[in-house]
């Protein structure tokens, strides 16, 4: 065998061989991807597991701490829907400063914190996230020493077709508030106030950026006892907020 016949043998091999070698199945790593789809659905049942909906169980009222109260059971985490179902003869005690997601409110329902100052604040995006039905009442800080703060955050809305009375007993303390960052929808019949009884100083703030739909005929005053706001606490109005009047407008009612 000459030189060129020993040099176009080990070409057609080495060609042989690479073909071999492209038609072998290839050994590809699955061990990554196999862990970046098992964190994302352990990180997605997280998530979706921390978003509960809790329902108060009781109609006397009891303790938001006790596990019993609730269905199902335990009380509510940051970020769960809370509903309050039916009407409470009693207050419904130690409520903490949490945030929720959202408030279902379709009974009479008095709130006492476990601690004067305590805050609830509402983060859900949902429409409603808020709510309290026509013709029911939140009360928040029901009794002396067991005051409240309330928040509707920045992107979260609310719904008011009732009442939300705040901290209606007398006493010293405050000044406590209300707070709104995202959107609130007050219904004409709808309040946010206090009760004749009510010595400490609850406040109504509007912030920048957030908007107010005014269902009543008064709209909106800095004092008095007219209109959908009547705290006895300073009320503010943000010149950056967004209003909007859902009846018929009477010249001079918004402030």
């Amino acid at each position: 065998m000459n030189t060129e016949q020993t040099v176009n043998m080990k070409k057609k091999q080495t060609v042989m061989k690479t073909k071999q070698a492209l038609a072998q199945p290839q050994r590809v790593s699955l061990q990554l991807p196999l862990l970046i789809l098992l964190t994302v659905a352990l990180l997605g049942g997280a998530l979706t597991a921390s978003a509960a909906t809790k329902t108060w169980v009781p109609t006397a009222g009891g303790s938001w701490a006790t596990a019993g109260n609730w269905s199902p059971g335990g009380p509510p985490a940051a970020g769960d829907n809370v509903i309050i179902s039916s009407d409470q003869s009693a207050n419904i005690t130690a409520v903490p400063t949490i945030s929720l997601n959202s408030l279902t409110i379709n009974g009479n329902c008095p709130f006492a914190s476990a601690a004067s100052g305590n805050r609830i604040t509402i983060t859900g995006t949902a429409a409603s996230s808020l709510f309290v039905a026509a013709g029911k009442t939140l009360t928040l800080g029901a009794t002396l020493g067991a005051r409240m703060n309330f928040t509707l955050a920045v992107s979260a809305q609310g719904t008011v077709n009732g009442t939300v009375i705040m901290n209606p007993s007398a006493g010293a303390g405050g000044p406590y508030d209300f707070a709104v960052n995202g959107t609130l929808v007050m219904a004409p019949a709808a309040l946010i106030t206090v009760t004749p009884t009510s010595t400490v100083p609850t406040a109504f703030h509007l912030n920048s950026g957030a908007a107010l739909y005014i269902g009543s005929t008064a709209g909106i005053t800095a004092s008095g006892s007219t209109g959908n706001i009547q705290v006895n606490g300073t009320r503010t109005f943000s010149t950056d907020a967004n209003y909007v009047y859902n009846g018929t407008c009477r010249s001079g009612k918004i402030v």
